[in-house]
């Protein structure tokens, strides 16, 4: 099953809007310091099924745009215990990828942002310039039924060099158009992992996406 999702856009489409329950983030704070940087900072909401909107999450990602490339962090708490929204109990292994509209303008925009199941669905993203690639990967703190596990992950993305794996189907050149492409960071929970598998898991996607952050 996962060598699936990294082979068939129709499993991508799955793993992105099937999973249940996921996270997007709404617009918070995008001030341009300089003509060639720029800074934003979101907050993430949960997301059901559908891409509706539930409600406010305790997480929050930031990026800076530069003439290069892009640097970003996601912050996730809450993590781990049996209550928390994101869903992930006894996980500690988690991967952050990117999900990259380097053309926002041909996004269908049935919605306020891009959405990645319906690029897909229109013409595997091509238009939209989607590109699906690996940016980080964590393992949080301890947590136990009472205690919350929490991830800081800080990462660069140069301009047509993805730091690491590539979802195939989809354009491989990563972040081409870094002042104007619309950005998602996803957050996929490890529970598979265990000593022995810890690197792949970390570098490879995820059974589900259960966080995003949407960065316009």
């Amino acid at each position: 099953m996962r060598k699936s999702l990294l082979t068939s856009a129709h499993a991508v489409t799955i793993l992105f809007i099937a999973s249940g329950l996921a996270l997007f983030a709404s617009h918070d704070v995008l001030a341009k310091a300089k003509p060639h940087v720029s800074f934003s900072a979101v907050d993430m909401v949960i997301l059901g099924p559908g891409e509706v909107v539930l409600g406010p999450a305790l997480g929050a990602s930031t990026l800076i745009r530069d003439k290069k490339g892009a640097t970003g962090t996601v912050h996730v708490g809450d993590l781990g215990i049996e209550s928390s929204v994101l869903d992930t109990w006894g996980t500690t292994v988690y991967s952050v990828w990117a999900i990259v509209f380097n053309n926002p303008t041909e996004c269908e925009r049935t919605q306020v942002i891009c959405s990645p199941g319906e690029e897909i669905m229109k013409d595997g993203g091509v238009a939209a310039g989607l590109s699906i690639f690996w940016v980080a990967g964590g393992i949080s703190s301890s947590n136990t039924d009472l205690t919350a596990g929490v991830l800081n992950l800080e990462f660069r993305i140069e301009r047509k060099r993805p730091p690491g794996f590539v979802i195939p189907d989809f354009s491989q050149d990563g972040l081409t158009n870094v002042a104007g492409a619309e950005i998602h960071f996803v957050v996929a929970p490890h529970p598979d992992a265990m000593p022995g598998n810890v690197a792949f898991e970390l570098t490879h996607p995820g059974p589900a996406i259960r966080g995003a952050a949407h960065l316009p």
